[in-house]
């Protein structure tokens, strides 16, 4: 497992790098029209597998709704939040509108079927999708728009470095359980020390980018880099868990065998999907 992470890790990062390079070399030639398209779609396409992950969870809990429903459930969340070029207002009318379009399609298919067995199961299960892989990913989207791709890029870097730090503090120190029940392999060594890898990482980079604030449309010092950071860390860390939750739920080690070393793709967003949210509202609150 070590082995892939070692050959694939590098890979992931060269995509994300090029991607958010895309992106803003799009956004700032088109006058941010184009802004979010490339990572949108690159976005979209994950989500999209996740959410095929996601239904086979569910499916093993009593869904019935079809595999390839779910895809269109977390589409309708995203659009909830974003649209190309142009970033529309978290309000709570769009979230409405989404959850009526997902429960419209999961009764009406009931409906038509004249099944009633399974219709709440399907319900909740659609609304989660779109909760968890439309609404949340979204908010990336929003963070994109509202600040820029380089800003995105380094909230993902925060948010996976206490992974790693986790990853190695709890492989080296680790003696205490977090939470065996839901995941056996965390620790609380672990979970100090990735928090104080995201957080020291967060002031070393506001520290490092202090000169380029107009090209990352980041304004930090090294203390709010240091509270975003740890926040990112921790609420990536609640993501994880969760997710480990429904897995757990659903019989599975992994969400599946799709990344060698990794899981499934939803183990690769496990951590970014709550703590993307996280770290938009705090760069709001922080004035980042």
């Amino acid at each position: 497992m070590l082995k892939h992470r070692l050959l694939l890790g590098p890979v992931f990062i060269a995509l994300l790098v090029g991607l958010a390079w895309l992106d803003q070399f799009l956004g700032d030639a088109s006058e941010q029209r184009l802004a979010g398209i490339p990572i949108g779609v690159g976005l979209a396409l994950v989500v999209t597998l996740a959410a095929v992950e996601l239904a086979a969870m569910l499916r093993a809990v009593g869904s019935t709704t079809p595999t390839m429903w779910h895809p269109v459930f977390a589409w309708i969340g995203m659009l909830a939040w974003w649209a190309p070029g142009t970033p529309l207002p978290p309000t709570l009318g769009n979230a409405t509108a989404a959850s009526v379009a997902v429960a419209a399609l999961t009764l009406g298919r009931a409906a038509l079927t004249r099944k009633n067995s399974g219709a709440i199961v399907n319900l909740a299960g659609g609304l989660l999708t779109m909760a968890v892989l439309g609404f949340l990913p979204g908010m990336l989207l929003q963070l994109r728009l509202a600040h820029s791709a380089w800003a995105l890029l380094v909230v993902l870097l925060l948010i996976k470095s206490c992974d790693i730090g986790a990853f190695a503090v709890g492989m080296t120190l680790g003696r205490h359980k977090l939470i065996p029940w839901v995941s056996p392999g965390k620790t609380w060594e672990g979970l100090i020390g990735g928090l104080a890898t995201s957080a020291g990482l967060g002031a070393l980079t506001a520290w490092l980018l202090r000169d380029f604030a107009g090209a990352t449309s980041l304004d930090m010092t090294p203390w709010t880099g240091a509270v975003l950071g740890l926040i990112c860390g921790f609420t990536g860390q609640i993501g994880d868990l969760a997710i480990s939750m429904f897995k757990r739920d659903a019989g599975m080690k992994d969400s599946s065998a799709s990344v060698p070393g990794f899981g499934g793709v939803l183990d690769l967003l496990d951590s970014p999907l709550l703590a993307g949210a996280a770290a938009f509202w705090t760069m709001a609150l922080l004035s980042i």
